[in-house]
């Protein structure tokens, strides 16, 4: 009898630690997304495993109120202001976004909690469609993704999970809120936030790939698309 060859879908497993209030982390994502449908076309179906690790790009933002995204970044770079944000200008014009310069920003804690409490209950699919729509409402919409209320509402959206199945992180905005208030999952968003700079990442984003591979920063769609392929084929 004759044996029956079968061939493994290729695994690609992507840690992506990043702050959704950081515009480069909204330039890999959209790359990102534009990679691996090049990957697939070009090797066929990859099984990818994107999980967001939580990170404080800004320690000395507000937990509560808001401040200006250009009176921010002029604060904290003072001559290299303009320079940096022609930069993330650019990079978002390469994928489609349109940066605004004064946008309100504060401190993204319970924007990650909402994320890890995706990815504990619904999974890493949902949770990275959880990210996309966050990173949208910000730079997209010039939402305050710091605001519970709009926070209880993506979080009562329809995400659809890895199994094809359409289900939100909970039934009600109410419940969403009440959720929000109780500070669940505070602790590991700072802990974790803080283990990420002890450990060297000292910028927004990083990806890891298989556990194996680094990228810092938001790279062009062609590194990552070669990354990603040496990652599933295993060549050097």
């Amino acid at each position: 009898m004759k044996g029956t060859s079968t061939t493994k879908t290729p695994v690609l497993t992507i840690d992506i630690t990043s702050d959704p209030i950081c515009g480069f982390s909204y330039v890999a994502y959209r790359r990102v997304e534009q990679a691996l449908n090049q990957l697939v076309q070009q090797h066929g179906p990859v099984k990818a495993i994107i999980r967001f690790h939580p990170y404080i790009l800004d320690p000395g933002l507000p937990e509560t109120g808001l401040v200006s995204r250009a009176t921010r970044l002029k604060a904290v770079l003072g001559d290299r202001y303009a320079p940096f944000w022609e930069s993330v200008v650019q990079a978002g014009s390469s994928c489609g976004i349109h940066f605004q310069r004064d946008t309100p920003i504060g401190q993204t804690i319970d924007a990650q909690r909402l994320l890890l409490y995706a990815l504990k209950t619904l999974g890493p699919a949902a949770q990275f469609r959880l990210l996309g729509s966050l990173l949208r409402q910000h730079f997209d919409e010039a939402r305050d993704i710091t605001q519970h209320p709009l926070l209880a509402k993506l979080a009562c959206s329809p995400i659809p999970c890895s199994d094809g199945v359409t289900r939100s992180l909970f039934p009600d905005e109410p419940t969403a809120l009440e959720w929000l208030k109780s500070g669940a999952l505070r602790y590991e968003v700072i802990s974790s936030a803080k283990a990420a700079r002890e450990h060297g990442i000292k910028a927004s984003p990083m990806l890891v790939l298989n556990g194996k591979y680094a990228i810092c920063g938001a790279r062009d769609e062609s590194i990552y698309y070669q990354a990603f392929e040496r990652a599933v084929t295993g060549e050097p």
